[in-house]
């Protein structure tokens, strides 16, 4: 059922794709690579939360309470990980064997 699931988004996905790369239109060519960089920081995810926070009802602010917590959350774990895969390496580089 996932896997149906995956595939009939994709399915739906590359036609959107396709046209969005195919935007000729100067505002969205300056526009959107800059939305993808804040996206990429969590500067527009936080942006929204901030504002969801201020201006929404009480769900709109438990919404953006819930995807911070699940951004912090998501930062925590990687780098753990990502110092774990360091250590691990340094030790091995390290190692005379």
């Amino acid at each position: 059922m996932i896997v149906r699931l995956l595939a009939d988004l994709r399915r739906l996905d590359r036609p959107l794709t396709r046209r969005a790369a195919s935007w000729t239109s100067p505002w969205a060519r300056q526009v959107l690579p800059a939305v993808k960089t804040a996206a990429e920081g969590s500067k527009l995810w936080w942006g929204t939360a901030v504002l969801m926070a201020a201006t929404g009802r009480r769900t709109q602010r438990y919404a953006a309470a819930a995807g911070l917590l699940s951004m912090v959350t998501a930062q925590v774990l990687s780098n753990a990980v990502q110092a774990a895969v360091r250590a691990a390496q340094a030790a091995q580089a390290d190692d005379p064997a």
